[in-house]
């Protein structure tokens, strides 16, 4: 199937892009080039990257109003923050032996921080009924 007859099944629908949801609304084929209208923004694509970027669109298949809530505990919930700061904690464990006990106080924060995570997964389940 071509790139645009599955854009084409694609219009109107929901979809999770890069941890958003995102609507497909309508798109656009000019010199080579397609521009994909969302409710949230436009993706200018060169015609031979649209396939590529049509699989990274995840159906969403739940309710509209839960799986934008489990977009945005993933989004919001510090991950990038957590591993710039483990990683940093390990280059001074490595230079500096006399950190590891404020390592592991950090260890055990990160412990909890991945324990409210797994609830939050879990009360996104109950939510859409996986339970």
């Amino acid at each position: 199937m071509k790139a645009t007859d599955k854009l084409n099944k694609m219009l109107g629908k929901t979809f999770l892009y890069l941890g958003a949801a995102v609507m497909i609304q309508n798109y656009q084929k000019k010199d080579g080039k397609v521009r994909v209208i969302t409710d949230k923004r436009d993706y200018n694509l060169p015609e031979e990257e649209l396939e590529s970027f049509l699989e990274e669109l995840q159906p969403m298949e739940s309710s509209p109003m839960v799986v934008p809530q489990a977009a945005a505990i993933l989004n919001n919930s510090g991950l990038a923050d957590l591993s710039k700061v483990l990683l940093d904690n390990i280059k001074k464990v490595q230079e500096n032996k006399d950190y590891i006990p404020q390592a592991c106080e950090i260890r055990d924060q990160v412990k909890t921080f991945i324990d409210l995570a797994k609830v939050q997964i879990d009360c996104v389940k109950v939510m859409q009924g996986n339970k």
